[in-house]
């Protein structure tokens, strides 16, 4: 199994505040030929059953803003596209913290990538472990 980003529990707990359920953890795609992706939640909301797909990403300070930024984009694509391929039509969100957001993402330069990309976000307060912007 995957590793779990820091943030995992956390994100888990924002969820669940608003009412949506995890339905399985590390959630695997087979490709072929021998080939497996695992995205970290299946989610459903209790009240409408609509389901998504998240992916996790702590954006670490150890790591440069760059090199996590360009690591949570890749794999949020890679996703996508394997979700395409495989023909399975449940969106996928990248859920990042709050402060990732703010310093990284919100950048002048990065904003018209973001719509370009139509990058999905749940944005989460680690600290209070709620969601402040969902995209």
């Amino acid at each position: 199994m995957p590793a779990q980003d820091k943030i995992h529990h956390t994100v888990i707990h924002a969820l669940e505040k608003r009412g949506w359920r995890v339905v399985r953890e590390h959630y695997k795609l087979y490709l072929p030929p021998k080939q497996s992706l695992f995205i970290d939640l299946l989610i459903t909301n209790l009240e409408s059953g609509q389901s998504n797909l998240v992916e996790i990403k702590t954006f670490d300070e150890s790591a440069s803003p760059s090199e996590a930024l360009a690591n949570a984009l890749g794999k949020y694509l890679i996703y996508r596209q394997a979700l395409n391929a495989l023909k399975i039509p449940i969106p996928l969100m990248l859920a990042i913290p709050e402060m990732a957001y703010n310093t990284i993402l919100r950048m002048s330069w990065f904003t018209p990538l973001l719509d370009q990309l139509q990058l999905h976000l749940i944005v989460i307060n680690t600290q209070t472990e709620e969601i402040v912007l969902w995209t």
